[in-house]
């Protein structure tokens, strides 16, 4: 037998060389059974009808088509470089067929059914008609090398190689020549390789000598069929010999080879239909018959399979097979109408359908009345293994392995038997990993992989054990193998990256980047998983920067790529309200919503984002469409949460309505510790300890270890002064907060604080600091503890780190300049800024050393008299203020000098030269009784004036104040200054208690006291010596109080002592409350009493205003406004006075003694000159005032400013101007003051 294979290998050698084929021997055709196939579901057919019968026609020559026939184009494009054969020439049935093209479609014809006159006779024709046409002469070349005629063959090639449109067909003819005489030894090895079954090296010596190009019909159905037993390469043989077969129609051996091939690929339909063309050819139609019978007997009994015998039928009426197939069919037909049978069909629909518990009890019943049938019991192993259950799988397949009567289906169950075995291997071995048992599981892959060496699946669940227990290098190579094992799993590209991910991201990258489109679309979720790690990534590190602009853009990227992504969504509407668009970022989320309402974790996502907002309601409305089966315990607890939210939020706007029983009876009906906490701060609000005590004390009966009731007791006794019994309690039961209760722990500080613990505040403090290293009410409460230690430098620091976690400041702590800009106020700041800023500026007040020098002038506008009433005054000051500790504590220490000038004007003289002005007793003549002329009267009109310097000293705090003072040294009377004053607060009101002694400083009498030129004695000089009282109530609401009340006794020099009484108070409104800007309105009322008038200028008067009754009422308007380095304010106002004055005595009796001598009796004088009463007498008028402020920062220690202030009404219209410099040791850029805060003269102090 194989002594014959040379021969017949030879032969066939030749007539490739030559371009044809041996004529098929059909008696001795065999056909390998069909492949397998699945089982096809039943489907309702109509009944076929009968057979006809078969006209079959041979001829024993072959004849051109008839014009009818369809033959395509010969055009082809050169860019193809498909061989001459390859050319389709047959016309489309509407295209005509031009002769040299169906002449050359004679010639394909004669290659392909190997019919040489057919050849002959047409080339003889395009001979005549196109000579040198490149095909036809590559035709010719062709019959020349069939013919042995090499020297024509040679003559034709030359003709090719110089014929410019020749290219294609001259290559291959120079590869004919190769193959017929140099290159013919390496094709018979080929072809010998072939027949050995080494496809492999077959096909690589095919492409040695013509690449994938083969010249010949007869080379090109071999070298195809060769490539067909490579992996892979099936489909495009089979592509490739269809092509030929359209080409070259009615070669029998091809379309044998398609038919096999097609059967192979389980494209049984083609096969099917080229039996049906192998039918019509008389050479080749027993052995299709028995190639199709073969396939049907193979086929499990189906309506499809009595359709198929039917056809078979009709086919092959007349052949040996044809009495088999009709028993087959008869007995099919039998078999279909079995219920047994049928529920057989029924569960193959079902396993179709995926309903595989269904179809397995079909099969089972099926089974008990066909339990040989070899193919059922397959179905069943199909069903078991799509269910899972590999064990059951792997019965059912060597049940049917052991039934099978076909010998060539026995390779099919076997395969089915390993393949189900390895499944369930793998299947224990999950379960092992299910249970931890790493054992096990190793060893039930090692096993796996034995049973399919090939399968990259035992591979990668090695590699995952080995990545769970942390052995990632093993892993790492266990996925690669798995890759080299199979280079299409994506499972081991996806362990790959899983492996990659989190610390080697770059390369997990680099890796799905390498891969080819196809496979990068097939992991698409895992590239977008990646993808999306990484803009997490980003986007985190965005938000820690706090680079808001950044974060939303990435989020925005990663929503894009995620876009049913609910917590993404969320996240990017967060990031949108940070960036201040928040209608954009509500449209956009409730849009999102909208879209995705069915999902819970929307639900939820929503729900939380409204409930950050503050929508409470319309997020628990969200939250509670959730089905409770769906409800996760987190959307439990917040939609709890939202319950009592709301239920709070309730309860706080009755309590704020004033409505404070309903509130707490709300808040009381929860029964829960937080509400009743809460109950217990509004009762401490309204100064109810005993009712917040109660509380406390309910809440420690349910839980007795509650921090914050235990704080709240703590506290109560603090404020009620009890600081011991505190300090008992926070030593044998203190509060124990949690890690993360921030605020108790501060509120345990500050206890510590209230009794004098300060070590053991510090060292809470400190243990916030360390346990939350950025919370900023930590590092302010800190820095507050350090300003009330002393440690300023300390305490800036703490304050520059809670600003920058605050992200108020980005400088260094240590920048002055920086740290005091970010004090500067804004508005649309929370309170927490708020409060940072408001401390770092008085703390930086409080420790600057602040050096100020001004200049006031004020003069007088109204109807005064010159020496006497009228006054014009120059201060200038010097002030320095600095850090100063006291026993009191630490607060400012301030020296202050002052150079002050008082000009009254030259006294009017008379004709003779004197004065006889109400000063002094200048205006008085005396004549004793009997003498004959009255006493001289009048006195030189001198320049009343006087000037002096003031020196002054004091210190403040938040509480306490003092000041010590002289009045200016050299004026004609000078007296001690100076006051003590208490600040604190009760209830809602701040009140300040003052003592104090200031000067009367509205006249220079009143002030620097004057002498008398007539008598010589010295008067004036009045101080106020008293106490006053001022109260306010300001909220922070729109208006506020204030009222004023003083008591005084004044006293001065030969001026009897006098007592006043004022009352003052007003209201004032916010018309516009900004950080920098402000407009207040208000009404003012004010009422004054004196004992005595004593208003004159006499002798014994203090030149000062006293009317026994005054009042007023006044309508202010002040408009105020800063920026970062100008401050300005206007102010104005009109009001009405009333006043009543009593007559008076212009000189006192003890004062007339003075003036007519120590010995005189008054009785014996007559007043000749002059008035001894003044008549007293009621004013009523109106007034108005205006000033204005502006202040302007020079650099970061010098800031320039000035004020000018003018009053005007009927009696008294005083008017100042004043011009400052400040000067800042340290740099400072803080606020400047809103109003504009100039410094005053001592005198005027209050």
């Amino acid at each position: 037998m194989s002594a014959l294979k040379i021969p017949l290998r030879l032969t066939a050698l030749a007539l490739a060389l030559h371009g044809g084929a041996a004529p098929a021997l059909q008696p001795s055709l065999t056909l390998t059974p069909p492949p397998t196939v699945a089982t096809v579901p039943a489907v309702s057919v109509p009944e076929p009808p009968p057979p006809a019968p078969l006209h079959l026609q041979f001829s024993a020559t072959l004849s051109p088509r008839p014009a009818t026939a369809r033959i395509p184009n010969f055009a082809q494009d050169d860019s193809h470089d498909a061989p001459a054969w390859q050319a389709d020439p047959r016309p489309t049935d509407a295209a005509p067929v031009a002769p040299q093209q169906w002449l050359l479609h004679q010639v394909w014809i004669g290659e392909a059914t190997h019919n040489e006159a057919l050849i002959d006779s047409a080339l003889l024709r395009l001979a005549r008609l196109a000579a040198d046409d490149p095909d036809v002469q590559y035709a010719q070349l062709q019959q020349a090398l069939r013919r042995k005629d090499i020297a024509a063959a040679e003559q034709t090639l030359a003709h090719l190689h110089a014929a410019p449109n020749a290219q294609r067909q001259a290559r291959r003819a120079a590869v004919l020549m190769r193959l017929q005489g140099a290159d013919q030894a390496q094709l018979q090895q080929a072809l010998l390789l072939q027949t050995a079954g080494r496809h492999a090296e077959a096909v690589a010596t095919f492409e040695q000598l013509f690449g994938n190009d083969p010249p010949t019909f007869t080379l090109a159905l071999t070298y195809w069929s060769a490539r067909a037993e490579l992996p892979r390469q099936r489909p495009e043989a089979i592509r490739q010999l269809q092509a030929l077969d359209q080409r070259a129609p009615d070669n029998s051996q091809l379309r044998q080879t398609l038919v096999g091939l097609l059967f192979a690929e389980n494209r049984n339909a083609e096969a099917l239909a080229m039996l049906g063309q192998l039918a019509q050819d008389p050479y080749a139609r027993a052995g299709a018959a028995q190639r199709e019978f073969d396939y049907w007997n193979a086929q499990p009994v189906t309506a499809r399979s009595v359709a198929g015998w039917q056809r078979f039928l009709q086919r092959y009426m007349g052949t040996p097979l044809y009495s088999k197939g009709r028993e087959a069919l008869h007995a099919q037909q039998q078999q279909m109408a079995d219920p047994a049978w049928r529920a057989r069909l029924y569960g193959a629909t079902l396993l179709a359908q995926g309903r595989n518990a269904e179809a397995i009890t079909q099969f089972r019943y099926a089974l008990t009345r066909y339990p040989q049938e070899a193919a059922l019991h397959g179905d069943l192993g199909y069903a078991h293994s799509r269910s899972g259950n590999h064990a059951a799988a792997l019965a059912a397949f060597t049940e049917a392995a052991r039934t099978e009567q076909h010998a060539f289906l026995a390779d099919k169950w076997q395969s089915l038997i390993r393949n189900s075995r390895f499944w369930a291997l793998l299947s224990d071995a999950e379960q092992a990993v299910t249970a931890q048992d790493a054992a096990r599981a190793t060893a039930l892959y090692e096993q796996a992989r034995r049973v399919k060496p090939a399968a990259a699946e035992p591979l990668i669940g090695l590699a995952q054990l080995a990545l769970a227990q942390g052995r990632n290098d093993q892993a790492q190579a266990l996925f690669e193998r798995a890759r080299a094992v199979d280079p299409d799993s994506n499972s081991a590209i996806r362990g790959l990256v899983a492996l990659y991910r989190e610390q080697q991201p770059e390369r997990a990258q680099a890796l799905l980047d390498g891969l080819p489109q196809a496979r990068r679309a097939q992991l698409q979720g895992l590239i977008d998983s990646l993808e999306t790690d990484r803009l997490n990534a980003q986007a985190d590190d965005a938000e820690q920067r706090g680079d808001g602009a950044a974060l939303l853009t990435l989020l925005q990227r990663l929503h894009a790529l995620q876009p049913d992504a609910p917590w993404t969504a969320w996240r990017v509407a967060h990031a949108q309200r940070a960036q201040g668009d928040a209608q954009t970022a509500d449209a956009g989320f409730a849009a999102f919503f909208q879209s995705h309402a069915d999902d819970p974790s929307t639900r939820y996502a929503y729900a939380l984002y409204l409930a950050s907002i503050d929508d409470d309601a319309q997020a628990l409305t969200v939250l509670q469409a959730v089905a409770p089966e769906q409800q996760t315990e987190a959307m439990q607890q917040l939609a709890e949460r939202l319950t009592q939210t709301r239920a709070r939020g309730h309860a706080q706007a009755l309590h704020a309505q004033g409505r404070t029983q309903e509130a707490e009876a709300l808040l009381l009906g929860l029964q829960r510790a937080d509400a009743d906490l809460t109950v217990a701060e509004w009762a401490r609000e309204r100064d109810d300890p005993a009712r917040a005590l109660a509380l406390y004390e309910q809440v420690l009966a349910r839980e007795p270890d509650n921090t914050a009731a235990r704080l709240g007791v703590i506290e109560l006794l603090i404020e009620d002064g009890q600081t011991d019994a505190a300090r008992h309690w926070l030593a044998d039961a203190p509060p124990q907060p949690q890690a993360d209760q921030l605020y108790l722990r501060r509120r345990l500080a500050h206890a510590h604080l209230a009794v004098g613990n300060t070590e053991h505040a510090a060292q809470t403090y400190a243990a916030l600091n360390r346990d939350a290293p950025g919370d900023v009410l930590t590092l302010r409460d800190t820095a507050r503890l350090a300003v009330q230690r002393g440690q300023w430098d300390e305490a800036l620091d703490s304050y520059a780190q809670a600003m920058a976690f605050n992200r108020q400041l980005t400088a260094e702590p240590h920048n002055h300049a920086a740290l005091t800009a970010a004090t500067r106020a804004q508005d649309d700041t929370d309170w927490l800024t708020r409060s940072l800023r408001s401390d770092v500026d008085a703390l930086y007040h409080a420790r600057s050393t602040i050096i100020e020098a001004a200049h006031q002038y004020g003069w007088r506008n109204d109807s005064t008299t010159s020496g006497v009433s009228a006054l014009t005054r120059a201060v200038t000051m010097l002030d320095a203020s600095t850090p100063l500790t006291t026993p009191l504590g630490t607060g400012r220490g301030w020296a202050r000098i002052e150079q002050v000038e008082l000009d009254a004007g030259r006294f009017a003289a008379d004709p003779d030269g004197l004065h006889r002005a109400s000063f002094g007793s200048c205006a008085l003549q005396w004549q004793a009784l009997g003498a004959s002329a009255p006493q001289p009267a009048g006195c030189l009109p001198e320049h009343a004036r006087a000037q002096g310097t003031t020196l002054a000293v004091g210190w403040r705090d938040a509480q306490w104040a003092f000041d010590l003072g002289h009045s200016p040294l050299g004026f004609t009377l000078d007296n001690w200054l100076g006051g003590a004053a208490y600040r604190s607060r009760w209830a809602d009101w701040g009140y300040t208690v003052t003592a104090s002694r200031r000067p009367m400083d509205s006249t220079l009498l009143s002030y620097a006291g004057a002498q008398d030129p007539a008598s010589g004695a010295r008067f004036g000089g009045v101080t106020a010596n008293g106490i006053s009282l001022n109260l306010s109530r300001d909220r922070g609401e729109r208006s506020g109080v204030w009222a004023l009340l003083q008591h005084h006794w004044l006293l001065g020099d030969v001026v009897p002592d006098n007592r006043r009484t004022r009352l003052m108070s007003g209201v004032y409104v916010r018309l516009l409350e900004r950080a920098n800007e402000q407009v207040r309105i208000g009404a003012t009322a004010m009422l004054w009493w004196h004992q005595k008038n004593l208003g004159q200028y006499t002798l014994g008067h203090g030149g000062y205003y006293s009317p026994q009754q005054y009042a007023s009422l006044g309508v202010p308007l002040r408009w105020s406004r800063r920026t970062a380095d100008w401050s300005w304010d206007v102010q104005g106002s009109i009001g009405w006075s009333t006043s009543r004055s009593d007559d008076s005595a212009l000189y006192p009796t003890d004062v007339l003694q003075r003036v007519l001598g120590a010995q005189a009796d008054p009785a014996q004088f007559a007043l000749v000159r002059g008035n001894l009463t003044q008549s007293g007498g009621r004013s009523h008028s109106f007034g108005w005032s205006l000033q204005g402020g502006l202040e302007h920062r020079l650099t970061d220690h010098w800031t320039l400013g000035g004020q000018l202030a003018y009053q005007r009404s009927p009696d008294y219209a005083p008017s100042t101007a004043t011009l400052y410099l400040r000067y800042w040791l340290q740099p400072w850029q803080g606020n400047l003051p809103l109003p504009v805060e100039p410094l005053v003269p001592y005198a005027t102090l209050r």
